[in-house]
Parts: structure tokens; C-alpha cells; sequence
């Protein structure tokens, strides 16, 4: 999530390579934003996601991939074309599929990476118009609390502060107010370990964690 973030608040443009063991992922930025992932999981073709999310039949994905020579192999133009879904659709599940591709990797926590400044993806596409910002939001919500939990662990006693600077405004992250008003919170100066039981409510405990991490590794908080 840094690694994106820091790219993103950049406006970087190029290939950002994850490998995890046998997995990899490229992800092509554009401008800071994702405009396209190729992934090494047959599961993440955009065929396969299209089945999955009930947007075309097994049959149908069969028929489209069988004449894909005739729509220059490209598999939206294809179901377009054939009449199975409109233009706009395959726009939308495009988007969804690259948002939700970027948004696994937040979850890798022992990962290689590289990237490749203006490194560009050659297959012709068109602006997904994704904003980076908003992934890293709905990326922190699909991290699991038992990775919050190990995280911190470490820093229990250490006191939780904003770190001064201003390179992204909380709201920007599309989680309404919790993150900001977590981070105007730290102005207490507290440990963590004094902060967690004043959170009984296990939602209010998790909203606090979720937006502990996603300031932290925003950079836009730290631990003293």
C-alpha cells in the first residue's frame, strides 16, 4: 500500500511488478493511476471475472474466445460484438476488474517488487479514469484485522501522531470521517495500548485499526 500511495501522490507513470512466490502481478500507472493489470492467476482473466460476476455465461465466454481473431484478439471488443454485453458494461466491469486486481496485492505481505518508470502497457486501451486514492480506501477495508493485529504488535507502547505532513487530505481516501478524525485524535498523546479499550464496540475497534493502518502506511501518520 506505501509503494502505491507514494506512487500515486508522485502522478508516476510506468510498471509497477509484484511477485509473490509462483503469483505475479504487473500493474501500468498512469499519471499515479492504474490503467491496466496483467496477472499471472488464470482466475483474474477478464473472461473468467466476467463469468464470475454473472455477466456472461460459461458458454458464452466459450463462443466469444473462439472468435476472438476476428475482433483483433481483444475479448471486450468480442462480447461487444457479439451482442452480449453493451460498450458500456464491459467499461464498468474493466474498471471494477483492474480496481479490484489492485487492490489484492494490498493484502501480499511478503512480496518482491520493482518498478519500471514510463514503461507503458503496449495492448491499446482507454482511461479508466480510477482514482488511486479511493483504492487504497477500499484496499484497507479488504486487509484482514488479523494483520492490523500483528502490525502493531510491535508498537503497543509507542504513541501514535500525525506526522506533519499534508500530501493527502484523509477524505480524499472515500472512507467518510473516521480517518481524519483519527488523525486530529492523535493530537492526545497516547500510547496504542492506552487508545484500544476505549474501543468497546468491536465496529468501532476495527474502524480505528483500519484507519490507523491506512495513515501510517500513507505516510500521513507514525509511531514516536
Amino acid at each position: 500500500m506505501r509503494i502505491f500511495s507514494e506512487l500515486a501522490v508522485a502522478r508516476e507513470t510506468g510498471l509497477l511488478h509484484f511477485e509473490l512466490r509462483d503469483r505475479t502481478k504487473d500493474i501500468y500507472l498512469v499519471g499515479g493511476a492504474p490503467a491496466s493489470v496483467t496477472s499471472s492467476l488464470p482466475s483474474e482473466r477478464f473472461g473468467e471475472y466476467l463469468v464470475a460476476k454473472g455477466a456472461l455465461r460459461p458458454s458464452d465466454l466459450e463462443r466469444a474466445l473462439s472468435a476472438l481473431p476476428r475482433y483483433a484478439g481483444r475479448l471486450g471488443d468480442t462480447v461487444v460484438g457479439l451482442g452480449f454485453l453493451k460498450p458500456l458494461e464491459v467499461f464498468r466491469l474493466l474498471s471494477e476488474q483492474v480496481r479490484d486486481r489492485v487492490v489484492d496485492v494490498f493484502t501480499w505481505t511478503e512480496s518482491r517488487f520493482a518498478f519500471f518508470r514510463g514503461v507503458t502497457d503496449e495492448r491499446e486501451g482507454f482511461p479508466l479514469g480510477l482514482n488511486a486514492f479511493e483504492i487504497l480506501g477500499l484496499g484497507v477495508l479488504n486487509i484482514p484485522e488479523a494483520l492490523f493485529e500483528r502490525t502493531f504488535a510491535p508498537v503497543l507502547d509507542a504513541h501514535p501522531c500525525a506526522s506533519g505532513r499534508t500530501h493527502i487530505a484523509p477524505a480524499a481516501f472515500g472512507l467518510g470521517p473516521a480517518p481524519g478524525e483519527v488523525l486530529r485524535a492523535f493530537a492526545r498523546r497516547r500510547t496504542l495500548r492506552a487508545w484500544l479499550p476505549g474501543f468497546v464496540d468491536p465496529v468501532d475497534h476495527l474502524t480505528f485499526m483500519r484507519s490507523l493502518y491506512l495513515l501510517v502506511e500513507n505516510d500521513l501518520a507514525r509511531f514516536e
